[in-house]
């Protein structure tokens, strides 16, 4: 959770664990060199994005997935 960098709704078609369209877009570093990119589709999308959150509030969300949890923007 510490290695995340950021979520994003996505409906990719790129292959991955997640069986729904309807997924977010996990982006981590699990090296410095190169970002990593892995697809989930949580049950739960609110209660996922706010648990990510509140163990890392580094993690930036896109509007979508911001707004799902009532968290705005700062200036």
């Amino acid at each position: 959770i510490e290695r995340i960098t950021s979520l994003k709704a996505s409906r990719s078609l790129y292959s991955s664990a997640a069986l729904s369209l309807d997924r977010i877009e996990i982006n981590y570093r699990e090296t410095d060199i190169f970002p990593d990119i892995v697809y989930v589709s949580p049950k739960n999308k609110a209660l996922f994005v706010a648990m990510l959150v509140v163990r890392n509030e580094r993690i930036e969300l896109d509007d979508s997935l911001a707004s799902l949890i009532g968290k705005t923007k700062e200036a």
